[in-house]
């Protein structure tokens, strides 16, 4: 079963019957596009990834740069070592490395956020060179994009990801609610701070 998320900019399908246990906790086949970019996966092939850590940090950085933007500072130097060119006095937050291999750099300025990416994918699939590349969105529309596909990640595929890890690891059916919660919590704090800023 494939589970599609879709937002204006952001897409992110999953291979939901192709989990791979190991390492714990166990990753799927996602291919993750921002404007149109593959910046995870390759050619409609989904990339190993850990989905609900993806969605995680997601949701935190968001977070973290709508409400504690200053927070997000330390990371520019990771970024420009990894072949980035910022804009100066903008705020970054990563990497994301939940996608295997790969590193995702958010970047804010004002209205304005930058995806900075380095997809390994093709490297693997088709011995090609990784894609790197930066992406230009609106600010409050990246954030809407992450708000919808997050709360359709928990509608649609995290009680089948949860399901299939359930089966696969002692203890873990325990901890599923709790992780529910947390990015429940994620995401009510992401509106809340968008209506106070309204």
């Amino acid at each position: 079963m494939r589970c599609r998320l879709r937002g204006e900019f952001i897409e992110v399908e999953i291979d939901l019957e192709s989990f791979e246990p190991d390492p714990f906790p166990g990753r799927f086949p996602i291919l993750f596009l921002v404007a149109g970019h593959e910046v995870g996966g390759y050619h409609n092939e989904g990339w190993l990834g850990d989905l609900y850590a993806l969605f995680q940090d997601l949701l935190l950085c968001t977070r973290d740069l709508l409400k504690y933007p200053e927070s997000c500072f330390n990371k520019r130097k990771n970024a420009e070592n990894d072949g980035f060119d910022l804009l100066p006095d903008s705020y970054v937050c990563g990497p994301i490395l939940d996608l295997d291999f790969n590193t995702y750099y958010l970047e804010r300025k004002g209205e304005l956020l930058r995806f900075h990416f380095i997809n390994e994918a093709p490297r693997y699939i088709s011995s090609k060179n990784p894609l790197q590349g930066t992406i230009e969105l609106p600010f409050e529309a990246f954030v809407a994009d992450i708000l919808k596909i997050s709360e359709e990640y928990l509608e649609k595929c995290f009680p089948i990801e949860m399901e299939i890890k359930a089966m696969q690891y002692d203890g873990f059916v325990e901890e599923i609610s709790r992780l529910r919660r947390y990015l429940e919590n994620l995401i009510h704090e992401i509106k809340t701070e968008l209506d106070f800023k309204h």
